[in-house]
This record gives structure tokens, sequence and C-alpha cells, in this order.
């Protein structure tokens, strides 16, 4: 609707059309209940005697019991809803002539401004025309100020989320018997498994011990292929019980099956976002539905990120913004995990992690089931709050396999797994050590719980630092064998000690290296060991160059996975991932290496420059 305060809301009709529904569904439940009831008795004298009988009543009578409580949760969801529907109806109402006072006062206060340092009679008569109109247009409106009004349309939206959470918790305790467990077998759900004599109670410690105990392991193990196998041997409510119980814990644990971590691991992200959404509206601010960064400066204001101080003017709060930090991390994963809404898994959240900077992964498509995974590393100062931009790489990936190979299951995953450096660390191995410890973990798992037949292709795509961080992995963490082949784009280097592909413990072809001939990373700041776009490393360099392509470019270090028209990589990534690699050389595709060029010095010897053919091989067109 027009104005200056919009109505984004959900509509009246559409609400009230589902308390039809839901009273309607009661209404249903209500007779299987009775009947159900009407049963119990018949089943008991028919099945008098004996454990099994015992058991059958037993069972039946958690199913009547069960049924019985739907009718009563519609009739609180359907309540709920009706006075959403209301409260809906009554906003609207309220917006409209919060529209209308916004636009009468805002009108009077600018004559009041314009006239508001008057240097002759008749400005000054002007002045208090205005002032008196002002006045008047203020007590008409019951407002003095449009502060005023943008905070009573603050109050009127608060309401409405109140309400709208009322409705998802009434929802929520509908459904929540009904979910499909964990191991999703067709027809099994929580309610099932807990029929079936299984507690949807939290597990106590001593029935977590004894299930270990069953399956022979006197605690809960580490390794990502004894966890598979202990998950596995679990009972579907066991496991939902574990993921409730723990999520933080079973959610980042190697082993477990990918849908089960994107179910612990959406529990966090929704507590953090439920935490951030609280926060914003308890000091009156509407919460920013993508982008944390949208916020502005009264909006940080009111947050506590900033604060205004007579002497001081504004004061930056950096306990306030790092608190904040986790928020942003969240909203970033959310719109992320949205890219491919239907085929996203989440399987690594932490916001917290790396001094607030984020662990997170993000699969499009399930790694699990998948014939080919390829696994995304990011470089330089990517961290979780950047994840949108880091998926939109990964998902610019999954599709351009996808449309490649449209038979093959392909899942591409987005990790922001380890502390990426910022400027002052980059020049330094140290964070691509740990990351690779934390990289070379992590494959381990997806080969765990790896479902194909003969197990799927899996393929790390290492960028910019990441190169140095995979390269590090290959070298000494026990990466190699774990992986089918690597590509490494704008490389500063492999780190380590390495100079060969042989050095990284893989077969020439499995290394694929993307480097684009003006690549600031790759030509100037390659300092993290060798560059393995360089003649002599070995391997297979494919073209990777950008329509654009400028000389030294920092542009050109972030365009690897450019969806852009004549834009080389991110096809030739794509078709390494989908396994055919060996078709580069057939198709063109393949690059020939940067080399040492030695020139006769002006004064005495030989002047060595590097020479890229790339530079001079005709720019791909749009």
């Amino acid at each position: 609707m027009p104005g200056h305060y919009r109505f984004t809301a959900d509509q009246p009709g559409s609400v009230l059309a589902l308390c039809t529904e839901l009273a309607a569904v009661g209404r249903t439940a209500d007779g299987l209940a009775r009947d159900v009831g009407r049963l119990l008795p018949t089943l008991r004298s028919a099945w008098s005697r004996g454990g099994a009988g015992d058991a059958a009543s037993t069972d039946a009578a958690k199913v009547h019991a069960a049924v019985a409580t739907i009718d009563p949760s519609l009739t609180r969801a359907s309540g709920a809803f009706d006075t959403y529907a209301q409260r809906l109806r009554a906003a609207s109402a309220q917006i409209d002539d919060l529209n209308d006072a916004y636009d009468a006062l805002s009108s009077a206060l600018a004559a009041v401004r314009e006239y508001a340092e008057p240097d002759t009679p008749r400005m000054a008569i002007a002045y208090d025309r205005a002032y008196s109109q002002y006045r008047s247009v203020a007590a008409r409106v019951g407002f003095t100020s449009l502060r005023d009004i943008d905070a009573a349309y603050t109050m009127v939206i608060r309401r409405l989320c109140n309400d709208a959470d009322h409705c998802s918790t009434a929802l929520r305790a509908i459904v929540a018997p009904y979910l499909v467990a964990s191991d999703a077998r067709p027809g099994d759900t929580l309610f099932g498994a807990s029929v079936l004599g299984a507690s949807l109670a939290l597990l106590p410690p001593a029935g977590l011990t004894a299930a270990l105990a069953r399956l022979g392991y006197s605690s809960m193990p580490t390794d990502p292929a004894a966890v598979a196998r202990l998950w596995a041997g679990l009972s579907a409510a066991e496991r939902a019980a574990l993921l409730r119980q723990d999520p933080a814990r079973f959610g980042s644990l190697g082993g477990i099956p990918a849908g089960d971590r994107d179910t612990a691991n959406r529990e966090l992200l929704g507590r953090d976002l439920a935490a951030w959404r609280a926060y914003c509206i308890g000091h009156g601010v509407i919460p920013p539905p993508t982008d944390y960064r949208s916020l502005t400066l009264d909006q940080k204001i009111s947050l506590g990120i900033y604060t205004v101080d007579d002497s001081a003017g504004l004061v930056f709060n950096p306990t306030v913004d790092k608190d904040l930090e986790v928020y942003a991390d969240a909203l970033s994963v959310a719109a992320t995990l949205d890219l491919h809404r239907d085929d996203s898994y989440l399987l690594a959240y932490d916001a917290t992690a790396y001094g607030h900077e984020g662990r997170a992964a993000i699969s499009f498509g399930n790694p699990d089931l998948a014939d080919n995974v390829a696994i995304c590393v990011p470089g330089l100062e990517s961290r979780v709050s950047k994840m949108d931009q880091i998926g939109a790489d990964a998902s610019n990936l999954y599709s351009s396999a996808g449309a490649l190979d449209p038979n093959a299951r392909t899942a591409v995953i987005a990790w922001q797994g380890y502390d990426a450096p910022e400027w002052l660390t980059v020049p330094f191995q140290i964070k691509a050590e740990a990351g690779a410890q934390l990289l070379t973990g992590d494959v381990a798992a997806l080969r765990a719980t790896s479902v194909t037949d003969s197990g799927a292709r899996l393929t790390v795509v290492a960028h910019s630092y990441g190169s140095t961080t995979a390269g590090l992995a290959l070298q000494d963490k026990g990466l190699a064998p774990l992986v089918d082949q690597v590509i490494l784009l704008g490389s500063p280097g492999v780190g380590g000690g390495a100079v060969t592909y042989a050095d990284l413990h893989l077969r020439e072809n499995q290394v694929y290296v993307g480097s684009a001939s003006g690549d600031l990373v790759a030509t100037e700041f390659d300092t993290l060991g060798t560059n393995p776009a360089e003649e002599g490393f070995g391997g297979t360099r494919f073209h990777a160059e950008h329509p654009d392509r400028a000389w030294r470019s920092a542009d050109d270090h972030s365009r690897y996975y450019s969806t852009d028209p004549g834009a080389e990589s991110l096809g030739n990534i794509a078709t390494i991932v989908v396994g055919d690699g060996g078709s580069l050389q057939g198709s063109g595709q393949v690059a020939a290496p940067k080399h040492v060029v030695h020139l006769p010095g002006l004064v005495r010897g030989n002047t060595l420059i590097l020479n890229d053919p790339e530079t001079s091989r005709p720019v791909p067109t749009a």
C-alpha cells in the first residue's frame, strides 16, 4: 500500500481461511479419537493374555492418547490464528492512520522550518501562522513529532511479530510428534518410534550410556567412521533425542549423516535468529529480514552499537558490536540456505567460533547421496557474516555442474570451516596450518557418511589462501588419500615445501589449476610457497580469463566462479567436478603454464622475468 509506512505482513483473509481449515481438520480428528477409543476395549477383550497382548494394548492406548490431543491442539492454533487475523485488520487500519498523521505532521513541520528564522515582519507573521497550524495538526493527529509516529509504527509491528510467533508455536505443537524420523524410513515418524517403545523424552545420561554399551562403546567416539557406525546402530528415537539434547555437539560431529546434522544446526540457527529478533524488537528496531548490514545509523544507536556522548560525539561500543555479529552470521547463513531452499543442508554452524568470525558449512545437494561432491575452500577475510557471498560462488558451481551432467547427483559445499586470515596475517601460513587439519577432518567425515556405491567423486576447490590451506592438508595432514582431485584457483602458493604436484601426494591428472593472467594475488603476492600455475609444478592449468580482464587486477582474483557471459573459469571447474577433466585438452581449454624468460641485461648478466602466455591470448568475448 502507498505511504511512508508499509504494511508487509500476512493478509487477514488468508489467515482466516487457514482458521477454517484447521477447524475442519479438528472435527475429523475428534471423530477419529472417538472411534479409536471405542476400539480399545475390543482389543483388550480379544487379546486378553500374554506380553504381546499387553504391548499391543499399551501401544494402542498411546495412539488413542496422541490422536485425542490433535483436536485441542488444532483448536488452540485456530484461536491463535483468529486473533492474528483480527490484529492484522486492526494493524492495517492503524498504519493507514499513521500514514495520514505522518503526511499531515511532516507538511506542518516543513512549513515551520521554512520560516524558522524570520528576518522580516512578514516572515515572522508567516512563522507564527505555520507554528499555529503545526500545533493544530499535532492536536488533531495526536503526535507532536515524527519520531513519536515512528515509535507507534514500531509498536504495531512488534505486536504483529508477537502474534505471528504465537501462531508458529501453536503449529509446531501440532506437527512435532509427526516429523519424519532421522533415518527417513518410509512411514517412520518420531511418534511411530515412541509407539515401538523408545521414549521421545531427552535421553538421560544412563540411557545414552546404555545405548553406547549395547553397541560396544564406552563413550561417544570422535573418529568419523566409528561415529557413522554407532549412529546407524541407534534407533530413530535415540538419534532424535540426542539431536534435541545437544545440537551443538552432534550438528558438528563428523560421521553424523547430512540430514541429521542439518536438523541440529538449523535448531542452533533458529535460536540465534530468534534471539536477534527479540533483541531488535526490545530496542525498538524492526529486524532487517536478510541483511544485518542494512541497519541505519539511528538503528545502530538504538541497538547500542553506538552511543551519543555530548563531549565525545559518536562512541563505538565494540562489545555490543561483537555480540551482534552472531546475528549478522545467522542472517547471512539463512540467506545462503535460501539460495537452494529445497536442497540445502547446514552441515556446520557456530557463530561464536574463532572470536565470532564463525564456522559454517552449507551443502547444496545432499553430499551423502551424491555422485560428485565439491568442497569450496575460501581465502582471505572470509567469515560467516560473508557466507552469502561464499555461498553464491558454491551456488554458481552447483548450478553449472548440474546443467553439465543432469543425470548425476552433485553436491557443492560452501566451507567456511576455518579461521581465515586478515590482511595482517595473510603473508603467513599459521592460519593455513590450522585450517588444513580442519579441512582434512571434514573431508574424512564426508567419506564416512557417503552411501553412494564406491563412494562419491570428491573434489577440493580451493581459492586464494584456501589453496595454501588445501596444499598443506595434502602435504602432511592426510587429505590426499581422501580426495579424487583438487582445483587450485588464484593461488598465492601451495605452502610448505611442495615444488611439484608429487609433493601433494597426488597424481598429475588429479591436480588442476586456474590462474587468471591479470589476477593481482597470483602475479604479485605469490609468497606462500610454489605457485602451481608455474612451469615445472605439473598438473593441468585451464583457461580462466574474464572478458573484462585487466593487468594485475583485484577484480580478476574474485571472478573464478563468475557466470558472466564469456567468463571461462566456472565452466571448466564444473567440467572437472563432474569427472570430465580429461576433456579439457580436446576442447581447447588447457592453458600453458607461466614460465621464466631470460632477457639480456642492460649492463651485465641476464634479467629473469615470469612470462604468462595467457596474457597475450585473445580475451574471450561476452
